[in-house]
């Protein structure tokens, strides 16, 4: 599915906006050693607040994209977002986000509801 560029643009956006909190709990957990251990907590004071936000967790494995010309490492992330008394989820992954981003595909409209309803920065 295509999308109109404009829209992609503003919903990676709001995407790329949201706090990632594995990197968050990796920085913090520095000295622990273990930031799945932050994880929880810290989703459920943000989630407490209302505060959209991300959790990426990495696999160990390496894909390319749909044309070949990209490889990164494979995230799956969560998305939290808030309307109205109501948590809103959705989950995506790094090679979906790279095809919206690089290759004109577009989000779910699902996924498309959920970042439309995340303030723009």
């Amino acid at each position: 599915m295509k999308a109109n560029n404009n829209s992609n643009r503003v919903l990676l956006e709001r995407f790329e906006f949201l706090p990632d909190l594995f990197v968050k709990a990796r920085e913090e957990g520095c000295n622990t050693g273990d930031p799945y251990l932050l994880l929880g907590p810290m989703s459920a004071q943000l989630r407490s607040q209302k505060s959209p936000h991300k959790i990426g967790i990495p696999y160990r494995h390496r894909v390319c994209c749909s044309t070949r010309e990209h490889e990164f490492t494979e995230v799956q992330y969560s998305v939290f977002a808030f309307w109205e008394n109501r948590e809103l989820t959705f989950n995506i992954t790094a090679s979906e986000i790279h095809e919206i981003g690089a290759h004109g595909k577009a989000f779910t409209p699902a996924q498309a509801n959920i970042l439309q309803m995340i303030p723009e920065t």
